[in-house]
């Protein structure tokens, strides 16, 4: 799967909603976003920065006092955080800058305050300020400039005092005593933000909501800016946010506005340091975005086939001996058609949908389907199968949200599994925790109870091989698929294709059919009292037992002492659930939009994974997981595969 050249970030405080959206060298944007993600706090300030080739976005949440750093990965999605701090300062904006080779952040806030802390090369804020200090306003925009010849400067411009200022920054991160610049405007602008072209020339731009007047100003190495404006005018709009970026030697002024159109365009720069006369794109976006930036990105993710790329590792392995990625109840990308104490909160466990979990580098799919027939039109004809997460509630009853639609989730499994770059790869759907539910005319489906009898499970099944056909890994041998090396479960389908492992819990025995693609998984240790279980009629045995706790150290050292036992490594694969469960008062608590969601408790959980896989690899291969199984599924999770495959 290629990738764009470059994606925009996007943050809006009212959703709040984050997004990338891929985009050409002349910055056109493409139809659809490469990721969203709905977080659950309100970030106040942005700055965006690059550490030896690697990106970071930065956020401050006010109020809160938070503060979060985030790596952004190399196909242009969010990945992992690798910083976040509870301050005692409320800090509203934030300006990173580099000098002597050593990076810093300064952060500041309503009280006037500001404090400088320095990065590590991973992105990490170091303990201890390298400078306090107390400006004589509170700034509201504050961003760093570095020219070529090495001269660092902060500057901000204040919304009180309407006064601009420049400070030269020193060789040790810390500001100089005295200002190089500064002067009062007359109107209070915003945004003011600085416009970098590939010339090195550097530009200030600003825009004042008083009849629209924007300006573009240049800024000379001493920190002063030129007595003339370079350009001025008026457009239609007050365009509240904004940013600049250079792209193959052209530089692009984007803006949105702020009203019920949502206006976003963007206009080129001119090395004369005025806008061109025609815009580059005009769209008009759902949302209104408080902050935007743009990445770099490569050309292919580099998880987008990576079992292809490490086959010779893993081609003579069992799928127990192998480690891949797992995506806990991956059809909850999505939060829809809630119930009255339901919402995104306590039911969304993945951040990207399928696609994206495909590109991530996902292969272990946990899938709840659903069947909502029609009353009156026949099961058959209107059935349609949707993914979910229900459950039982006292006093209320049935609660719960609908994620992506089955034929969705098809459609991203057949477009990934076509591609040759993927032939290679194998994706295992595990589908359980089955549920019906009811729909008149065009309203939502309601659910009305959980579990499929025999013939909900044998439609389908036909379902699945009507709709992944040629792609699904077949066996016609006596063996049982969960026994098989990696490239004889290659060598069971299209050569030229991806391979597909259904795996489906609760199946009949008369509706099993390895023949044509229908496996039966069963947890293990077996069920000595299912009188259903024989062993060779049971094709794939996994161990999967969550922790049930929403307090990480907890969930860590119960997984730990599970994967730590022999005893529950003997089937087929095992996975290693590294997921927070909300505790009952915080997924009530969640229907009133407050902390913490699940996403939350997956930042936490996933933060500290690397970690884990580390203590892992020095461990008997024999006691290692096969699947590390997430809440909110990144590519990071496919590197430290990669990294566990490839340890001899």
């Amino acid at each position: 799967m290629s990738f764009p050249d470059h994606v925009l970030f996007g943050y809006s405080r009212a959703a709040p909603r984050a997004f990338t959206q891929a985009m050409d060298n002349k910055t056109k944007l493409g139809p659809d976003e490469l990721w969203v993600g709905q977080w659950s706090n309100d970030w106040v300030g942005f700055d965006s920065f690059s550490i030896n080739g690697t990106q970071y976005v930065c956020g401050v949440g006010g109020l809160h006092g938070t503060v979060f750093i985030q790596k952004i990965l190399a196909n242009g999605v969010p990945g992992q955080e690798v910083y976040r701090e509870k301050t005692a300062h409320a800090w509203y904006v934030c300006a990173q800058y580099q000098v002597s080779g050593h990076n810093f952040i300064l952060f500041h806030g309503r009280d006037n305050d500001y404090e400088i802390r320095k990065l590590d090369e991973d992105g990490r804020i170091l303990p201890g300020a390298i400078q306090k200090g107390r400006w004589k306003a509170q700034y509201s925009s504050v961003f760093s400039v570095i020219f070529a010849d090495g001269r660092v400067y902060l500057c901000g411009f204040s919304s009180t005092t309407k006064r601009f200022f420049t400070q030269p920054v020193k060789s040790d991160g810390s500001l100089a005593a005295d200002e190089s610049y500064s002067s009062t405007w007359s109107s209070i602008y915003n945004p003011v933000i600085p416009v970098k072209l590939a010339s090195g020339r550097v530009f200030v731009w600003g825009q004042t909501a008083s009849k629209n007047y924007w300006f573009l100003q240049e800024m000379l190495s001493d920190g002063s800016l030129v007595r003339n404006e370079s350009d001025n005018g008026r457009f239609g709009d007050h365009y509240q946010t904004a940013t600049a970026v250079t792209i193959d030697g052209v530089t692009y002024l984007m803006a949105q506005t702020a009203d019920s159109n949502k206006k976003f365009f963007t206009q080129i720069v001119q090395e004369n340091g005025k806008l061109a006369k025609e815009e580059t794109q005009s769209n008009n976006f759902r949302n209104y975005y408080t902050y935007f930036s743009v990445y770099k990105t490569t050309q292919i993710a580099p998880e987008d086939g990576w079992m292809t790329k490490n086959y010779n590792y893993i081609h003579n392995k069992t799928l127990k001996e192998i480690v891949i990625p797992g995506a806990h109840d991956a059809g909850m990308s999505d939060s829809i058609d809630c119930t009255s104490t339901t919402n995104a909160v306590n039911t969304r466990t993945q951040v990207l949908g399928m696609a994206g979990q495909l590109s991530a580098g996902c292969r272990y799919f946990d899938l709840r389907p659903i069947v909502s027939v029609e009353p009156g039109k026949g099961a058959e004809s209107s059935a349609v199968y949707l993914t979910g997460h229900f459950s039982e509630v006292p006093v209320v009853g049935i609660q719960g949200c609908f994620g992506q639609d089955m034929n969705s989730i098809i459609h991203d499994i057949q477009k990934f599994s076509n591609d040759k770059n993927h032939r290679n790869e194998l994706i295992i759907l595990k589908f359980s925790h089955y549920a019906k539910a009811k729909r008149h005319n065009n309203s939502p489906s309601t659910v009305t109870g959980f579990g499929w009898d025999p013939a909900d499970k044998r439609k389908f099944a036909d379902f699945l091989r009507n709709n992944l056909g040629d792609l699904l890994v077949t066996n016609r041998s006596d063996r049982r698929i969960g026994t098989f090396r990696y490239d004889e479960i290659m060598a069971c389908g299209n050569k030229d294709k991806a391979k597909i492992l259904v795996v489906i819990d609760g199946l009949p025995s008369d509706i099993r059919s390895p023949e044509t693609g229908i496996f039966r998984y069963h947890d293990y240790p077996y069920d000595k009292y299912d009188p259903d279980f024989i062993s060779p009629n049971v094709d794939l045995c996994v161990y999967d037992e969550y922790s049930s706790t929403n307090e990480y150290w907890k969930m860590e050292a119960d997984q730990f002492a599970k994967m730590d036992d022999p005893a529950n490594h003997g089937g087929d694969m095992y996975v290693l659930s590294w997921t927070l469960t909300q505790s009952d008062g915080q997924a009530a608590l969640s229907a009133t939009h407050l902390p913490q969601s699940i996403l939350d408790l997956a930042r936490e959980a996933n933060g500290h994974l690397g970690e884990a896989v580390g203590r892992i690899m020095e461990k008997n291969k024999k006691l290692w997981p096969s699947v590390l199984y997430v809440d909110n599924v990144d590519p990071s999770v496919a590197s430290l595969c990669e990294l566990m495959v490839q340890k001899p």
